[in-house]
C-alpha cells in the first residue's frame, strides 16, 4: 500500500470533471488505485484525459531527434520513448498510435525492432 503525500504523487492526465486540474497519484497498491485531481478535489477511479499531438508535428520530431542521433539505424523502442518524452515536453501532449506505414511515408523503414532512414 503507498499513500502519496497531499498532490504529489505521479501525474495521470487531466481531470475529466473540471477538464483543467492534473490527476495524481492519491493511493495505490496491486489491485485498487485512487486518482486526485488538484485543482478540485474529485476522487476518481481511472486515469484522466491525455492529449494528443498531431500526426503532422510528430513528423517533424521524429526527424530532427532521429538527426540529432546520428546513427544509421536506431531501436524503435528506445526510439520511441525519446520521442514521447520530447512531445511531452515540448508539445505537451502524447505520441498518437505510429504504425509501420508512417514511417515508411515519412522515409523510416522499419526491420524487426530497429529503424533506419531509406
Amino acid at each position: 500500500m503507498v499513500v502519496w503525500p497531499e498532490n504529489k504523487g505521479p501525474l495521470a492526465g487531466r481531470c475529466p470533471e473540471c477538464k483543467v486540474g492534473k490527476l495524481v497519484l492519491w493511493y495505490g497498491d496491486m489491485i485498487y488505485r485512487v486518482y486526485k485531481c488538484v485543482n478540485c478535489g474529485m476522487i476518481f477511479d481511472r486515469r484522466g484525459l491525455v492529449d494528443v499531438v498531431k500526426i503532422n508535428e510528430v513528423k517533424k520530431i521524429v526527424d530532427r531527434v532521429f538527426e540529432e542521433l546520428g546513427l544509421e539505424s536506431v531501436d524503435l523502442r528506445a526510439f520511441m520513448i525519446v520521442v514521447n518524452k520530447v512531445c511531452i515536453d515540448e508539445l505537451k501532449g502524447r505520441v498518437p498510435r505510429l504504425r509501420r506505414d508512417d514511417f515508411a511515408k515519412w522515409g523510416y523503414v522499419v526491420e524487426g525492432s530497429r529503424v533506419r532512414r531509406k
